[in-house]
């Protein structure tokens, strides 16, 4: 069916084995938003829930609601057959990650919420 299930792994080695992968399918709870923030690292495209922010903000061409199978169907069939659609996914979540969530980020978004403390 092509579809691998990784199963639990230090976050190091789970980065090396996700980094082999061309898809990412969110199947189960949201995981505070990591796996779509790892994929899109990798720069990964990630089919998932609507209402995970990580999952809107880095991948917001490939987000369903909880239980559209049938979207998230069609989505994964359009990646696998349309490259330049798995192209601009993949580009998108590169980008919007670099823009929203790399460690200068962070740091300076904490740094803001500090002086106004």
């Amino acid at each position: 069916n092509g579809i691998n299930y990784l199963p639990w792994m230090d976050w190091h080695t789970f980065m090396h084995e996700l980094s082999k992968c061309k898809y990412g399918i969110q199947t189960y709870q949201s995981s505070a938003g990591q796996f779509p923030l790892n994929c899109a690292y990798l720069g990964i495209p990630c089919i998932g829930y609507g209402d995970v922010n990580t999952q809107v903000d880095l991948h917001p061409y490939l987000s369903v609601n909880r239980g559209d199978i049938l979207r998230a169907r069609k989505l994964a069939n359009k990646l696998q057959n349309d490259d330049n659609f798995y192209k601009k996914c993949s580009e998108k979540a590169k980008l919007m990650y670099n823009k929203l969530y790399t460690e200068e980020i962070f740091l300076k978004r904490w740094k803001d919420i500090a002086s106004k403390l």
